[in-house]
């Protein structure tokens, strides 16, 4: 569970490993991360949620992949919301556009190239590079704003993680309850 969450079942999958990115993991990892997303989406589902998870690969020396639920009612409206505001929202690090439902991340990116990442709810990926010139003005907190806006989850003060915070007793009991919820669906 990450420091500040978006939503309550907001999930936060790292490594053990030390790789920067998606495609710097090794193919075991892979497998990994793959298993937990299929036990997550279903965990989701059984909530009537849907899974949006999406990875910023800039700014970051760590893989990090964002997992959030959103309601059903609004799980079409996600790939729109990031379409558009990745193109008016100030501080987007890129215009995302769709890949092809086979497509990897390696058929349009390499290693040590900036990137964002998004898997929706439908199984679509939108993703773009981030040109250099674009880095310094890029906002980390840009994914978190896209769910966070009034189309999707509709919560707009918890965009940033640093204003969201719980105290130490309330995370534990987040990551707690968390916990029994996902055994459930765990794949281990």
């Amino acid at each position: 569970m990450p420091r500040g969450p978006l939503v309550k079942d907001h999930l936060l999958i790292l490594t053990v490993g030390h790789y920067q990115n998606w495609m710097a993991c090794p193919v075991s990892v892979r497998k990994d991360i793959d298993s937990y997303k299929t036990s997550l989406r279903a965990m989701y589902k059984a909530e009537g949620k849907a899974m949006v998870a999406f990875e910023r690969n800039f700014k970051t020396h760590h893989y990090q992949l964002q997992v959030i639920p959103v309601p059903f009612s609004v799980a079409a409206e996600v790939k729109k919301a990031f379409l558009t505001l990745s193109q008016t929202l100030e501080g987007s690090p890129c215009r995302l556009e769709s890949l092809p439902k086979s497509a990897a991340l390696e058929d349009f990116s390499r290693p040590g190239v900036p990137y964002f990442y998004v898997e929706l709810p439908t199984g679509e990926k939108l993703f773009n590079t981030i040109e250099k010139d674009h880095l310094a003005s890029s906002d980390i907190n840009f994914g978190r704003a896209v769910l966070a806006s009034p189309e999707i989850l509709n919560c707009p003060s918890r965009v940033n993680w640093r204003e969201c915070l719980e105290e130490e007793a309330i995370e534990t009991e987040l990551t707690t309850e968390l916990r029994k919820k996902f055994s459930k669906f765990e794949f281990t």
